[in-house]
């Protein structure tokens, strides 16, 4: 069920927002009054579609492209629970006054992001992998890697915004890259061909 929330008028100038296209801020806008009281939401563009654009004509492709930039700008995060995977906005706590909260999605926990290789990334070398129980202790040749940050803040700070930024400077089309990257993978993971 919606839920009534409040737009603080500081987001009309917030560098993360106006980075994006304004379907995506329409989009970022409206989630807020149908993820639950934590800020979760399921990771699934169809229902979200239909929740927030229910009379408009834009295609899974197309959302997943707007929940691709929300997510590039560290809007919103995606994270996993008992193999279920959800969105979660980041800034929900700090700009949301629930009095009652009655959360119906799994809580984010930033160990839960769940980092993402783009399409363009080759995938890691199979292996045979190693003989064993897979037992061994900590501390004999098994450390644990250190958590890779949420995806995918690296480098879009850095990027010049859309008016900004100089016709086939090398940083914008680095910028477009990545963008289209993260549209294919998002249209992928919502099952729509690439």
């Amino acid at each position: 069920m919606a839920r009534i929330r409040t737009i603080k008028p500081e987001i009309c100038t917030s560098s993360q927002f106006v980075e994006c296209s304004p379907n995506a801020r329409l989009l970022f806008v409206l989630m807020l009054c149908f993820f639950d009281d934590g800020g979760n939401h399921p990771a699934n563009c169809k229902r979200l579609k239909m929740e927030v654009f229910p009379a408009d004509d834009f295609s899974m492709a197309q959302m997943a492209s707007l929940m691709a930039e929300l997510i590039g700008q560290g809007l919103v995060v995606e994270y996993g629970h008992e193999g279920e995977v959800y969105w979660h906005i980041t800034g929900f706590a700090r700009h949301q006054k629930v009095d009652r909260p009655n959360p119906k999605f799994p809580p984010f926990d930033a160990g839960s992001a769940r980092p993402r290789r783009s399409p363009a990334e080759p995938s890691p070398p199979e292996g045979k992998g190693g003989e064993g129980t897979g037992a061994e202790p900590m501390g004999q040749g098994r450390e644990r890697a250190p958590a890779a940050p949420p995806f995918p803040t690296q480098g879009f700070r850095d990027v010049p915004s859309r008016s900004g930024g100089v016709p086939g400077d090398a940083r914008q089309q680095e910028h477009e890259r990545i963008m289209a990257a993260n549209a294919a993978a998002c249209r992928s993971f919502c099952g729509e061909g690439a």
